[in-house]
């Protein structure tokens, strides 16, 4: 997560301030969950939080109270996370240790 920051920093605003990444790597991870840990869904997703993000900041301009426009992306974040991370499942050999294929090789001969 450091790097994304480190990204966010150097590469567009030339500034650090701490926590400007304001809690996008937890939309990040909902879009993994969203996009059930494949590529193109992952994108589709991530297409899908960054359309609301911009809403977001388009609508800055309305009369509506900046407190309740902030928390836009979060809360649709939050209701998609609701309605499908019950049907979403991790990969299978999530937190199980790896073997590497010479070990592999060595425990069948």
């Amino acid at each position: 997560m450091r790097s994304i920051g480190l990204r966010l920093s150097i590469g567009m605003l030339n500034v650090f301030t701490k926590n400007m990444t304001a809690g996008r790597g937890y939309i990040a991870l909902a879009a993994m969950i969203c996009g059930r840990w494949t590529p193109l869904g992952s994108h589709g997703a991530s297409v899908f939080f960054g359309y609301v993000l911009a809403l977001q900041m388009n609508a800055q301009g309305l009369a509506i109270p900046a407190q309740i426009l902030e928390i836009i992306p979060y809360m649709t974040t939050l209701l998609v996370l609701a309605f499908v991370a019950k049907r979403a499942r991790g990969p299978a050999h999530v937190g199980k240790n790896l073997l590497l294929a010479s070990t592999k090789m060595e425990e069948l001969s």
